[in-house]
């Protein structure tokens, strides 16, 4: 099965259209009525329905790293970069959703 991505409130709405044409499953914070929710809410709706976060977000990523230290279990995410350019982050999206199952994404964090 394919992964499923969240893309967070930070990822440009540019990167979510590309990932779609690249037919990723992708939503954003507004789809799922997450607009201006918490970290904590970001991160249990992408646990809860099994995404993969995307974010551009640094805070949020360590935020979302030292829960998993701590034993957190997550669907993964993929941290985009500032300054990245977006064909680059739209290519990666589109290489994981493509060569990789969603349970090979579980706990890996990706930084584009």
């Amino acid at each position: 099965m394919r992964p499923k991505f969240h893309a967070d409130e930070c990822v440009d709405s540019r990167i979510v259209a590309g990932a779609r044409r690249r037919d990723a499953d992708a939503m954003t914070s507004e789809d799922a009525g997450l607009l201006g929710a918490t970290d904590d809410r970001q991160l249990e709706f992408a646990i809860e329905s099994g995404r993969v976060i995307l974010t551009g977000d640094l805070r949020f990523a360590g935020y979302v790293i030292a829960r998993m230290e701590a034993g957190l279990s997550i669907p993964g995410m993929i941290v985009i970069t500032p300054r990245k350019p977006l064909g680059d982050a739209i290519s990666l999206i589109a290489l994981i959703n493509e060569s990789l199952d969603a349970r090979e994404m579980v706990n890996q964090v990706e930084w584009v």
